[in-house]
């Protein structure tokens, strides 16, 4: 998403906007996705902070006729928020969830539940997490080597 973001800037900046900012990337290039909180460059911006880039852009008082050169409407500022926060708010919950996979209560507490009381959530916990190299096999147990189609 970030990419195609920043893409999006380039043309802007080569055209009419010169001084818009880039929205960070904190996760590092593929195939490998790492997250990195802290590594954004100078001319980045997080997405939590896109609100205040685009107030600037933003209708203030579309009663007052004080629109004609603000590009985003009010309402659409307020969207924009909202998803920035809430993309934020994930970014900022990622590390602590990321630790999850490699805690051993919680492979097991998930192992107990899809081999004794939940099969149909196996499979969409397997589809799911296989995204992520992980899988479930019939002994219930996470891991990236092992056979998830039984």
């Amino acid at each position: 998403m970030a990419a195609q973001v920043n893409t999006n800037i380039s043309v802007l900046q080569a055209t009419s906007y010169p001084n818009v900012v880039y929205v960070c990337n904190p996760f590092s290039a593929p195939p490998e996705y790492n997250y990195q909180p802290d590594n954004f460059l100078a001319n980045t911006v997080r997405i939590g902070d896109i609100p205040k880039v685009l107030k600037v852009f933003t209708c203030s008082d579309p009663n007052n006729g004080t629109c004609e050169n603000e590009l985003i409407s009010s309402s659409n500022y307020k969207t924009v928020e909202s998803y920035s926060n809430s993309v934020q708010s994930l970014r900022n919950a990622y590390p602590g969830m990321e630790s999850l996979v490699e805690c051993q209560s919680v492979k097991d507490a998930f192992s107990e539940i899809l081999r004794n009381h939940c099969k149909p959530l196996k499979r969409n916990v397997t589809d799911g997490l296989g995204v992520n190299g992980l899988s479930v096999n019939d002994h219930g147990v996470f891991g990236s080597d092992m056979d998830s189609t039984s």
